[in-house]
């Protein structure tokens, strides 16, 4: 699965014109931009032009470093596909599970 990573500077195929020259699936926003969806209106709006732009092309959405319940709600009521953080398990968990679909771990 090819993936796109947004807000990812390390990576030179970070580009946006990666959407078009790759068979990109995948599209995951980087913790940086997560953290900044409760505490600033420049971050909510960042987020959401990912998100929005993900779903519009039809990639996946994963939505890296989410921390608190506020958060998985702010993107699910986007329409982010899935997310990854420490609210769902410790960085030594997270290493062996993978991956939780933001629309079925409300119940956490």
């Amino acid at each position: 699965m090819a993936d796109f990573r947004a807000g990812e500077v390390k990576e030179p195929s970070t580009s946006l014109s990666s959407l078009q020259r790759f068979p990109i699936t995948t599209l995951k926003i980087d913790r940086s931009f997560v953290s900044e969806i409760l505490v600033t209106s420049q971050g909510a709006t960042i987020v959401r032009a990912i998100v929005s732009m993900g779903n519009e092309l039809g990639l996946r959405t994963i939505a890296e470093g989410v921390e608190t319940a506020e958060q998985e709600i702010f993107l699910k009521n986007l329409g982010c596909n899935a997310a990854q953080g420490y609210k769902y398990s410790s960085p030594d968990f997270a290493a062996a599970s993978a991956t939780h679909a933001v629309q079925s771990s409300s119940n956490r």
